[in-house]
């Protein structure tokens, strides 16, 4: 066989490995979809110690290998409640969009330039369409500080089950570490049924309760799914965001990653 011979064998292995990897990554985002639809059969609450966020770990298909990674995105602080439908801030919580901007060590400024810019560009629906519509307006370093905690793909709420100790943080300024630690270690061993049950966590009262229980909830309806499918040498990624009303699944946003 010829060098040019060779070279083109090898071209035509490396698009057919990514057309089985591209496909065998869409498969990955269906399996996603199907954990999540099981899950919100009789689905009382949502948290990390159920099937849908464990993911799949290098699943084998043939020649291949897929990886799916699903994240509940009620998890996150939703960004679009800074500005309501009707062109209104949202004070409380642009108060505790501020409180987790400081947390992670970016200046409360931004927050306001953040509004500013929605309430002067969004004016169909005051919101945007992706988190990443912010490098428009704050620093790329401060964006990549923040983009693990925000999204655009949540109901609003704050799922208890599954979010971080930096958006609890940000919530309200009477959750101390202590109060925030012991929220975390109650969970995993019994997740949260109804916002009630937080009373029982030591430390807790009325008083704090009411401080942010507006914003929480036990169960979600927006996830991200990423599925990542290898064949040979080949890498596809895929990822989607989608909307979950008890079995039913919709896919709202689907994209390969690059």
């Amino acid at each position: 066989m010829t060098h040019k011979s060779r070279m083109m064998f090898t071209k035509a292995r490396y698009a057919s490995d990514g057309i089985k990897a591209f496909y065998l990554a869409k498969s990955g985002m269906n399996m996603g979809m199907l954990a999540l639809s099981k899950d919100g059969k009789d689905n009382n609450y949502d948290g990390l110690d159920e099937d849908w966020a464990k993911g799949i770990k290098d699943y084998q298909v043939e020649d291949g290998l897929v990886t799916v990674i699903i994240t509940d995105e009620s998890s996150k602080f939703n960004i679009n409640r800074l500005v309501a439908p009707n062109g209104r801030i949202d004070e409380p919580s642009l108060s505790r969009f501020k409180h987790l901007l400081d947390i992670l060590d970016i200046g409360e400024e931004s927050a306001d330039r953040i509004v500013l810019w929605i309430k002067e560009n969004k004016k169909e629906r005051y919101s945007l369409d992706d988190a990443s519509e912010l490098l428009n307006i704050i620093p790329s370093k401060d964006f990549r500080k923040l983009e693990g905690h925000i999204t655009v793909h949540s109901a609003g709420l704050i799922n208890i089950n599954t979010v971080d100790k930096t958006v609890l943080a940000s919530l309200s300024p009477l959750l101390t570490d202590a109060l925030i630690n012991e929220i975390i270690t109650y969970r995993k061993e019994s997740p949260f049924k109804k916002k009630s049950e937080l009373m029982k966590i030591t430390g807790m009262d009325d008083l704090i309760m009411l401080s942010f229980t507006d914003i929480i909830d036990v169960r979600s309806s927006g996830f991200s799914i990423q599925s990542q499918a290898n064949v040979g040498n080949v890498s596809k990624k895929l990822e989607g965001f989608v909307k979950r009303q008890g079995e039913h699944v919709e896919r709202k946003i689907w994209r390969e990653v690059f």
